[in-house]
Parts: C-alpha cells; structure tokens; sequence
C-alpha cells in the first residue's frame, strides 16, 4: 500500500435467505481502483498475519462466492455496493474481519464485523401506490411498494401486489429516473459515476415472483447512490415476463413516514 488513509464503514444487511447487501463508505483509498477486493475473512483480528483465508459455507457454495466480488473507487472515494450470498447469517460473520485490497492485492483497509449500533433506530420511507400502466390491458394490477431508507442510504424494497401474469419468475421491478407513469418514465435510477453497475439488475435481486393467482409479496435490499429526499417523486416501475412495463406507481412520503427496523439484521465494521 502507499500513503492511503483508509477511513469509513461497510454495512451488510441480511435478507430472510441470508443473502445480503454490502454496502461500501470508505474514504481516503486509491485514487482509482477498478475490481479491487474486498472479502470477509475468517480470523477475528486486523493484526493477524498471514491473512486468513475469505469466510464462506463449503458446503452450502461448491465455488468461492468472493471471487468476484470488488470494489470501485475514483477520487480515493469508494460509495458503492453489492450483493453477496455466502451461506451464512449474520451471527456467523459477526467478528470477523473485512479486508480491502488495493490494484497489488495488498491488504489497505480492515475492520471487525459487530452489530450496527445504529440498527434499533428509525429509518424514513416512501411509498407508492401501484396500478396499471397503459396500454398494459391484460390484468389489472394493484398493489403498494414501500421503500425504507437507512442511515447509510442502502434501501429495503417492500411490496405486496396483484393482478400481476400468473408464475412470473424473476420479473423486474426498479425505480426510474423519470417521475410521471408513462413513456418518460426514463431508464434506471442510480448514481452512474460511482456505481459501476445497475443496482436494478435482476442478478441484484430486483425482481419479483408471482403465484398461480398473479399474487406476489416480497423484500429486498438495494443501493442505488441516492437517499431518502433523492427519490421523492420518482416512479416505481413493474416489469412483465417479456420485459415490458405493466405497472406503476409515484414514491411518495406518509404524514408518519418513520418505521421501526430493530429486527433488521445488520452487521456494521468498525471505523
């Protein structure tokens, strides 16, 4: 490593099948670094040399699940984030240590994994009313989309919907940059300088599955750069099977727009 002052945190948080979103805030790396990595490791302390090997279930993963997981940095800033299946809950990682690498795979920035003080706070959220989008006339959609947003501007996507194609498997559902349900909808919502992928992508866990009665209910996390006050007014948008767009709806704030996440499992690395 070179003169670097790494300074920030790293959040995970764990969805019901113990996937989770890691979300990146760390200042003072390198200048610029593209696919640098970054892993939970299985020892318990920055101090420890050699560096022990990624943490991850062999059981549950035939191949290591870190192998593409990186990181990205312009201006030695790094605000991003990912998702990362390991096998593992958060009891199991809580204690272990983060490490990031710089462009020579040397070992620049650590951190203990502990629960996040912050999680029994409150989080401000946005909600969306979803129904039909023209010239959709196959079913009749319906529904509401609740988005939590946390300290760090990772965000919890909640909806319960109806009306949607019978057994529609893997069928996306992603905010846009417009604000109007119509064809200036626009593309995917999210911060393209220091992102280096679309956080709405369905490998990210932006979709929804629906039953035999076009029912579907369902939560995931994303982070898409932006905060709370960043979405207000952005429309929320309900992909079909084939890709095209049947449903909508205008994220909007609730007179009570505080909601509780105490049984949010997170996992936060120390400073």
């Amino acid at each position: 490593a070179g003169d670097e002052r790494p300074d920030g945190h790293v959040t995970f948080r764990f969805d019901e099948e113990n996937n989770f979103l890691m979300a990146i805030h760390v200042k003072g790396l390198e200048e610029r670094c593209e696919g640098c990595k970054i892993r939970i490791h299985s020892g318990k302390s920055c101090l420890e040399s050699p560096l022990s090997p990624a943490l991850w279930d062999h059981q549950h993963h035939r191949q290591n699940p870190w192998e593409h997981v990186h990181y990205f940095s312009a201006d030695g800033v790094s605000d991003t984030a990912t998702i990362v299946s390991t096998g593992m809950d958060a009891s199991d990682l809580n204690g272990h240590i983060v490490i990031m690498q710089d462009h020579y795979h040397e070992p620049i920035a650590c951190g203990v994994l502990q629960q996040d003080g912050v999680k029994s706070g409150h989080v401000r959220s946005l909600y969306a009313s979803i129904s039909r989008m023209e010239p959709y006339e196959l079913t009749a959609v319906r529904g509401e989309v609740v988005v939590e947003f946390f300290h760090d501007s990772s965000m919890l996507v909640d909806f319960s919907m109806m009306g949607l194609p019978p057994r529609c498997t893997h069928c996306q559902i992603s905010i846009q940059e417009g604000t109007t349900c119509d064809a200036q909808a626009g593309s995917h919502y999210f911060d393209h300088e220091n992102l280096d992928h679309d956080p709405w992508a369905i490998a990210h866990g932006a979709f929804y599955n629906s039953d035999e009665h076009g029912v579907a209910e369902r939560s995931f996390f994303v982070y898409n750069g932006y905060g709370y006050a960043d979405h207000m007014g952005h429309v929320l948008i309900v992909k079909g099977p084939d890709g095209s767009r049947i449903a909508c709806g205008v994220l909007k704030g609730r007179y009570q727009d505080i909601v509780d996440v105490s049984d949010t499992p997170t996992l936060l690395n120390s400073e």
